[in-house]
């Protein structure tokens, strides 16, 4: 199975200055070799896994269906790395 509608995925600019600015997890993101200078790069991958991989684990919330997908996203430098990306279907989008 994959994301419903995966084509229609996006990350919420917001979400992505979080990942990056966070201290809980930007560290994580920097060991990665992701930095604000590659926050498009990052988008790229996260979208990208969530677009071809299929979903391994659902659960219901009350914010909606989370769906989790894992796979590789590629820094600037053109390492690969293994992430476990969450998306939401929102209760409110049909």
């Amino acid at each position: 199975m994959f994301l419903p509608n995966r084509h229609n995925a996006y990350i919420d600019p917001a979400k992505l200055s979080y990942l990056l600015g966070h201290p809980s997890k930007a560290g994580w993101f920097i060991l990665m070799g992701f930095t604000g200078s590659s926050v498009r790069i990052l988008e790229d991958g996260l979208l990208w896994v969530g677009r071809t991989q299929p979903v391994i684990e659902i659960e219901r919330t009350s914010f909606g269906v989370k769906y989790a997908v894992e796979g590789y996203i590629q820094n600037a430098k053109g390492v690969l790395w293994p992430v476990r990306t969450i998306w939401i279907v929102d209760i409110w989008v049909s």
